[in-house]
């Protein structure tokens, strides 16, 4: 009888400790908020998709009060969570290429303006049977409309994303072998086509940065980093661009973009991005891969 009253006093004590457990939030969803919390630290995200970020948000706080609640409603709450969160991202992304696309839609119209000038000149050459000054103010109006549509062109070929610092180009191609800041062969027909643009832009400054992933030790990775994204700016130099334009730095595997738990991620975060400053704004880096 004793040792039946000491069991139902263990018990009755227990219960706390259980009901502490069933309010207790899903292990994963500490990964899911700081994943979140990223997310909503983007300017993309906060500027064009708040409404995105805001069900993201919801479906977080759910599955964070869900407890000790059945497996497949966990792991329901858990992929519902993810996916609005990515969506976010996603949204965010749209939104500023779509706003840079327009920019460049106005710049595109400045030079079209320009051409119609040179049209209304090769009038008034043709009136007054200045046959030279015509063909020449034809072919700048030709070519100010050439250039406009190129220069769109080549931006969006090149995935360029607007932020805040300015115009940033991520390479996504295998620009260097495993542990080597040597550029490869195949990254050098890339580049030359990314100088080409930058050259389009000669008022504004160049950043270069190198990321890593977090295999290896820091002292090793941001070494690493700052000779990739030298090897880049280097590169760029000798295709004519500017020296004094250009800077080059590496941040080791201090600013990731994805999780370094999974080979996708760590990939992602292996990466030279190449930052396109405004003409206004004060010098920054161009970022490596």
């Amino acid at each position: 009888m004793a040792r039946a009253d000491s069991l139902g006093n263990s018990g009755w004590l227990a219960l706390p400790f259980l009901f502490a457990c069933a309010s207790a939030p899903p292990p994963a969803s500490d990964t899911i908020r700081s994943q979140y919390e990223q997310a909503a630290r983007d300017p993309d995200v906060a500027a064009h998709a708040s409404i995105q970020l805001d069900d993201a948000q919801a479906s977080l706080l759910r599955l964070e009060a869900a407890g000790k609640r059945e497996r497949s409603e966990i792991e329901h709450l858990t992929y519902v969570t993810k996916q609005r969160i990515e969506i976010a991202r996603v949204a965010g992304a749209l939104g500023a290429s779509e706003a840079e696309i327009g920019r460049l839609g106005q710049q595109r119209d400045a030079l079209r303006l320009s051409a119609r000038t040179q049209e209304a000149t090769v009038a008034r050459a043709e009136s007054a049977e200045n046959l030279a000054d015509a063909q020449t103010a034809r072919s700048v109006a030709a070519s100010a409309i050439d250039r406009a549509q190129q220069l769109e062109a080549r931006v969006a070929e090149l995935k360029a994303e607007q932020t805040e610092r300015g115009l940033v180009m991520t390479m996504r191609g295998v620009l260097f072998a495993s542990g080597s800041a040597q550029l490869m062969p195949g990254a050098e027909r890339t580049l030359g086509e990314v100088a080409g643009l930058l050259n389009e832009f000669p008022d504004r400054r160049i950043a270069v940065e190198g990321h890593t992933d977090n295999v290896g030790n820091d002292t090793y990775n941001q070494g690493l980093s700052e000779r990739r994204a030298a090897g880049v700016a280097s590169f760029l130099r000798s295709r004519g661009v500017d020296p004094s334009r250009v800077e080059s730095r590496g941040l080791g595997e201090s600013m990731p973009v994805a999780s370094n738990d999974d080979d996708a991620g760590r990939q992602a975060n292996r990466r030279v991005e190449i930052v396109l400053a405004e003409a206004v704004m004060a010098p920054v880096s161009v970022r490596t891969e």
